[in-house]
């Protein structure tokens, strides 16, 4: 997931360095939203 959400962003001009911190921000949010999803439908 990080190394498409990488790829994703690296086409993206001007965002350089913030592509790391960005990358590593949004695959935590996938996984927290996952895992509340599995959570509150009781799989």
């Amino acid at each position: 997931m990080r190394i498409g959400f990488a790829l994703i962003l690296m086409g993206i001009p001007g965002i350089g360095v913030w592509e790391i911190w960005l990358t590593t921000s949004l695959t935590w949010l996938v996984v927290a939203l996952f895992a509340l999803w599995r959570y509150y439908s009781g799989s």
